[in-house]
């Protein structure tokens, strides 16, 4: 059994019999495609994967629009299903609840519900009404061709970028297991803020859970002498100036941004510096499972965007003077 099998029979175990049966009995192919098991109260069940969206129903059938003998998920089921994945203690994710997930057994759930708050800020959430169970997936020839492509002449910084459901946190895993390995090696951490990347194995690997990125690559760089930090999804100029910090002390990283296709990637704030910075040497795009990742090389980038500059500088949200000067007689292969 493969890990994505794994991983499907795993959620199936936190749902109630009845649903539990209906997606146990899915041709194997489904189950093997599938990214997503989205549980919505007193709504029909439904799933989504590299075959796009399926309402399983009956033994192993399935339809691709919207069937009335699709499983209805009851206001009971969901209450169960969240307590599960709790494992009984509400009060223990509470600070992921707040942020809109919880973990599970190194799985994402996404969670929607009512918010209650404290002032400006969120105290629980309550009347849960919609869960979204993210499957791991593998992608190991992803991992290694990407290793083999920009580790080929030694360490370096890099990042990874593609739209939701890309891979990204996968091939990060995959990475964190290769590059910690023979014949690597590299003395690596990996910044598991959601409990998601848990599953890299690695002889040279330290994982860091639960901590917030900030304070990950802090205490990483203090305390474990790391080479290479590895981190999921940086989001807010706090988390690129810790990151930016590090690496003018020595330490390099690989870490993964939210964003479409390369021209997202070059409108975005946040991802304009970390190419102003010059010390990622590859952006990464990936576009999801079975297509093959882009590579540009950092000196690319920054060539495209000294191009630009008068559309981000002149065209009013975007109007920003951007930090850098490109060498002039750079011309991307």
């Amino acid at each position: 059994m493969t890990d994505c099998e794994k991983s499907f029979e795993r959620i199936l175990t936190v749902l109630p019999l009845r649903l539990s049966q209906v997606l146990a009995a899915l041709p194997l192919q489904i189950r093997r495609d599938t990214y997503e098991i989205r549980l919505r109260r007193e709504k029909p069940l439904l799933l989504t994967g590299a075959y796009g969206i399926c309402f399983p129903y009956g033994q192993g059938c399935f339809s691709k629009i919207s069937y009335d003998k699709t499983p209805v998920v009851t206001a009971q089921e969901m209450q169960e299903i969240f307590y599960r994945l709790c494992e009984g203690s509400v009060y223990a994710h509470q600070q992921q609840l707040n942020e809109g997930y919880l973990t599970y057994g190194g799985y994402r759930v996404g969670v929607a519900g009512t918010a209650v708050h404290e002032g400006a800020a969120i105290k629980s959430v309550r009347e849960i009404t919609s869960l979204n169970l993210r499957l791991t997936k593998e992608l190991p020839e992803a991992g290694k061709k990407i290793a083999d492509k920009i580790f080929a002449h030694g360490l370096c910084s890099a990042v990874l970028f593609g739209a939701p459901m890309t891979g990204k946190t996968t091939v990060l895993c995959s990475l964190a297991s290769i590059l910690s390995s023979e014949p690597y090696f590299y003395r690596t951490v990996l910044a598991d803020e959601r409990e998601e990347l848990s599953g890299a194995r690695g002889v040279n690997l330290d994982i860091l859970r639960s901590y917030r990125k900030e304070e990950a690559i802090e205490r990483a760089t203090r305390a474990l002498s790391p080479q290479l930090i590895i981190c999921d999804e940086l989001g807010n100029e706090g988390e690129c100036e810790s990151l930016l910090k590090s690496i003018n002390n020595g330490v390099r990283f690989l870490v993964s941004v939210h964003c479409a296709d390369k021209q997202e990637f070059l409108h975005r704030r946040l991802c304009r510096r970390l190419v102003s910075s010059e010390c990622f040497a590859w952006f990464v795009q990936l576009s999801g499972v079975g297509e093959a990742p882009v590579f540009y090389h950092g000196e690319e980038l920054l060539y495209e965007m000294a191009r630009s500059h008068a559309d981000f500088s002149g065209s009013g949200r975007n109007r920003e003077v951007l930090s850098f000067q490109a060498d002039s007689s750079y011309r991307p292969a």
